[in-house]
């Protein structure tokens, strides 16, 4: 052992940094069971090693000690009796301060420790390990070589978060991270009317001014969030809007069918679901009543560098929300996690989407179905007294004239166990991509990929199930 005990204190000592050696600690008695123990030579030489990093930290932070840090990490965190609530229960702390820091080494071998984590935690470290990348992205100082490692680094990261809401899916990140593919297009034989939806409301020939007027006197404000008193804060009130019965036609519409989408687990295109007529009249409506920037003054890093779509929040009527719901309901499931299928959140929340506006990948949250109390006609948060709640998300893509602002997945290699895919969908107008949230398990990180020319109008609503009365189970 000397010559190997010499060769490793060479490599051991720094530049200019005599090693000295400390008195190592004394070996465990040995044990008859191989099975159990280490070979107490290796031993040895693993306690002599250790205590002369021990002796001389410095050297641990050099490129080539990357995987002895990585190492100890996970030896520190199996010694304290760390386990996956032990990470969240401190709020995350130390995960949160990794990703802020681009530590991603520290981050995904904390990460190793996670089991199945709240859907709070998971949605707040997306937006932090993508604002890392963000921070990344706008460092001048950086070389073109040095933005892709940490990119590199960040999807690594992003790969490991993903796959704690799948236990038995994981793996080391690749050294290939990221593999992105070809937007899936949804093909169909129906002709589809193509307008500038955008260049006719800039020039306000979107409607006439019959239909404006009509817009006009038909909507209503139905409450006013100040933007102090929004979760995040932001510079501009929410303004949610509620219309009359029929205020927006429904013409003759053809069948709904339903086409699952490739590569990407429970995610389902519904086809034909609102005429074009109809999502022009909605994108007439918010035009003619205005859409409310969306600039948050303080909330997490990612919310802070995100350039959001201007909003258009619309408490649809019970006859609009029943009419749709009444077309998607047979392609949903009848029942989920034993509660019911109940209804369409009326809440919508329409956006306008210009380019240079993304939403960066995120995980989408749970709500209530909200209402209209019939005999005051206020607004009504959870209109079920928290016996609903929000399972899949409901995504109606009102115009699909513009170019690029596809819905974007994130989904772990299922071929290689390994890497990332990004899977584009791209928007068809009238239709609508529904996909699950609200939970841990098969919620999927996503981005709203930036418009290139035009603009592209949405509506966010949700899928409302039965839960247990003051739960999201």
């Amino acid at each position: 052992m000397g010559k190997a005990s010499k060769q490793k204190k060479k490599v051991l000592a720094p530049t200019g940094e005599p090693y000295t050696p400390t008195k190592p600690l004394p070996s465990p008695p040995v044990s008859g069971d191989d099975s159990t123990e280490i070979d107490p030579v290796d031993l040895e030489i693993t306690i002599e090693t250790l205590t002369a990093l021990a002796a001389n930290p410095s050297i641990l932070k050099t490129p080539a000690h990357k995987a002895t840090r990585q190492l100890i990490n996970k030896l520190h965190f199996a010694l304290s009796g760390s386990t996956s609530s032990a990470v969240e229960e401190d709020g995350g702390d130390k995960l949160i301060n990794a990703l802020r820091t681009r530590d991603h080494h520290r981050a995904r071998a904390l990460l190793t420790l996670v089991k199945t984590p709240k859907l709070g935690s998971l949605q707040r470290w997306v937006r932090e390990c993508d604002a890392a990348n963000v921070a990344s992205m706008e460092n001048s100082a950086l070389s073109a070589a040095e933005h892709e490692q940490q990119a590199n680094e960040t999807w690594k990261t992003l790969e490991c978060i993903i796959r704690t809401t799948a236990p038995s899916s994981r793996f080391p990140p690749s050294p290939n991270p990221l593999v992105r593919f070809p937007p899936w297009e949804f093909v169909h034989k129906e002709p589809s009317e193509k307008i500038q939806a955008y260049a006719l409301a800039q020039s306000h020939s979107l409607c006439t001014p019959a239909q404006a007027s009509h817009f006009r006197s038909h909507f209503r404000i139905l409450h006013t969030i100040p933007g102090p008193a929004r979760l995040p804060p932001n510079a501009h009130p929410a303004l949610i809007w509620t219309s009359q019965p029929s205020t927006i036609p429904w013409d003759n519409a053809l069948p709904v069918t339903a086409h699952p989408v490739p590569h990407i687990p429970q995610c389902t295109l519904l086809h034909n679901v609102l005429p074009a007529t109809t999502c022009t009249s909605i994108i007439a409506a918010a035009e003619t009543l205005g859409f409310t920037p969306d600039a948050p003054v303080s909330g997490s890093a990612t919310q802070l560098a995100s350039i959001l779509a201007h909003n258009f929040y619309w408490m649809a009527d019970e006859h609009f929300n029943n009419t749709l719901f009444s077309r998607v309901a047979p392609h949903l499931p009848a029942t989920l996690n034993g509660g019911a299928l109940r209804t369409l959140n009326r809440r919508y929340r329409c956006y306008r989407y210009v380019p240079g506006a993304v939403y960066r990948p995120h995980v989408d949250g749970a709500w209530p179905p909200s209402g209209i109390d019939e005999k005051t006609g206020a607004y009504i948060y959870d209109s079920s007294d928290g016996t609903q709640y929000s399972r899949f998300t409901f995504l109606i893509y009102l115009n699909d004239e513009f170019e690029g602002g596809e819905t974007t997945f994130f989904v772990p290699d299922a071929e290689r166990s390994e890497g990332l895919e990004a899977r584009p969908v791209r928007p068809l107008m009238g239709s609508v991509l529904v996909f699950p949230h609200g939970d841990t398990q098969g919620s999927l990180v996503h981005e709203g990929t930036g418009v290139l020319k035009g603009a592209k109008y949405i509506i966010r609503t949700d899928v409302v199930y039965e839960v247990q009365k003051g739960g999201r189970k």
